[in-house]
């Protein structure tokens, strides 16, 4: 959950996202006989994550049996500053829009009808009249309205609304990173150019290191 000081959260799925950070990494080589010195944090990590471990698993075994095993442990800090980089939709799931009851079709065209306003309102083409199928539209707007439900009273709670979700999605690019914007993008530049110009530099060299190796 990222907050931005507004009163509500965007929730960052972090699956499937490029990972961009300061700081260090604590590494650990830890024997399977000696799990039990595991740090807590780490040992709940791989608890949570099982089922995405195909070839680990967190058992213990005697010393003849051990094996080593290296871990890189990182995290971000409750409090910390990120930033993120990737497809985002709206957290708040609209309502399904029920079908029309003739009932409330009608009831809205006789209010249109009645009402000098709301015939104002759907004339279109703003010709003084109000024509069958402008009269038609508007009673559907307005049905619509009146069969909407209103939204259940909610009561105070600590969670704040989540407004924006971020996830992984097949065509643009998704970057989770605790450095500052401007010293992410001048990463990302770095590494554009190099992709953009690396390949050339290097087919380049190459061709010349078969040239003269010739000779």
């Amino acid at each position: 959950m990222v907050d931005d000081n507004s009163g509500a959260v965007a929730k960052v799925f972090v699956s499937g996202a490029t990972i961009q950070r300061k700081g260090k990494i604590r590494e650990f080589e830890i024997g399977s006989n000696d799990f039990a010195s595991m740090p807590e944090g780490l040992s709940q990590a791989l608890r949570l994550n099982a089922s995405q471990l195909s070839r680990f698993k967190l058992k213990s075994t005697s010393w003849i049996f051990s094996r080593k095993y290296w871990f890189l442990d990182w995290t971000f800090i409750p409090g910390e500053s990120v930033y993120v980089l990737g497809y985002a939709e709206s957290g708040i799931k609209q309502p399904r829009q029920k079908k029309l009851s003739s009932a409330n079709f009608w009831k809205a065209k006789k209010m249109i009808e009645a009402d000098p306003s709301l015939q104002n309102r759907f004339d279109l083409n703003q010709d003084g009249f109000l024509g069958p199928e402008e009269l038609e539209r508007g009673a559907q707007v307005i049905g619509h309205g009146l069969q909407v439900e209103p939204p259940p009273v909610q009561e105070k709670s600590d969670i704040p609304l989540i407004k924006m979700a971020f996830r992984k999605r097949k065509g643009f690019p998704y970057i989770l990173s605790n450095m500052k914007e401007k010293d992410l993008v001048q990463r990302l530049s770095r590494k554009a150019i190099l992709k953009v110009w690396g390949g050339p530099v290097v087919t380049i060299a190459g061709a010349i290191f078969l040239y003269y190796s010739q000779y």
